[in-house]
């Protein structure tokens, strides 16, 4: 009996000290940075240089510099990874404080708070509006018999010419930015996404972003491909492997890249246009 007993408390002690030591998993550390696009129009807090351990909640804060003139840098968005542009949701929580100057309620700080984990780890970048933009975002698409014509806003006063998909890809990880079936698509009236676009391509003058255009008119399927500098100059070149030309250009006053693919098809010429605009432009649709 005495024996049982002795057993009895010696697993007892046992126990606690599994509990302590022997189910203790390791706990993964992420490094987190942050980073602005424009010193001149606003700044960012500092955080800790080291790793978080997983499940750290984090907040990360983004003001705007007050100027001569009395205005502020004006706080657009924040990006992950230069590549997507962030939004409240299951993961991330924004909070914006507002001001109104010069008759113009602008952002003048952010507050972007998330809980450190394998999918959240990386780099952050706090965007304010600048000169020198350095990312866009597709806006919209338009179809057009006739190039010499700007695309308009739906007006409900054209008709369909004809039915057709788009799937756009974009930038070296092939990100599918614009996804759309079953249009039926007017002339020469630009088409938006159904959904939020938050795929951002980064500019650089000296490496190109490859976009690729997946499209069916009327049940038959055609793609466009072009490597794009983005740049304030416009250039037309032929694709030698396929049978249409392609262009790009920019307009500084609204901000806007213009990808068009002049092609033939049923007897018909068609210019297709992507319409990408600097993070922080009005979109097209606002206009």
């Amino acid at each position: 009996m005495r024996k049982k007993i002795v057993i009895f408390l010696l697993l007892l002690s046992f126990f606690p000290l599994v509990a302590l030591f022997g189910c203790n998993e390791k706990v993964e550390s992420f490094l987190i940075t942050v980073e602005v696009n424009s010193w001149n129009e606003g700044k960012v807090e500092k955080i800790s240089s080291t790793p978080y351990k997983e499940g750290t909640l984090i907040t990360l804060r983004a003001t705007s510099n007050p100027k001569n003139d009395g205005s502020y840098g004006k706080f657009i968005t924040w990006l992950f990874q230069e590549e997507t542009e962030l939004e409240s949701d299951s993961r991330y929580t924004i909070k914006n404080e507002t001001q109104v100057v010069n008759d113009e309620e602008i952002i003048v700080s952010s507050e972007l708070s998330f809980r450190v984990n394998k999918n959240t780890q990386g780099q952050y970048t706090a965007i304010f509006e600048d000169k020198k933009m350095k990312y866009v975002k597709f806006d919209s698409l338009y179809l057009t018999t006739d190039s010499s014509i700007p695309p308009q806003i739906d007006d409900g006063s054209s008709s369909p010419i004809l039915d057709a998909s788009f799937d756009i890809v974009q930038s070296s990880n092939s990100v599918l930015t614009f996804s759309e079936s079953n249009l039926s698509i007017k002339d020469n009236v630009l088409v938006f996404p159904e959904k939020k676009v938050t795929n951002v391509l980064k500019l650089d003058p000296n490496q190109a972003q490859r976009i690729h255009v997946d499209a069916t008119f009327n049940g038959s399927y055609r793609e466009f491909d072009i490597n794009v500098l983005f740049q304030p100059e416009s250039y037309t070149e032929q694709n030698p492997q396929a049978s249409y030309t392609r262009n790009v250009s920019y307009d500084s006053n609204t901000k806007t890249y213009l990808i068009t693919f002049n092609f033939s098809y049923n007897n018909q010429n068609y210019q297709l246009g992507l319409i990408y605009k600097n993070l922080g432009t009005i979109s097209s649709l606002d206009n």
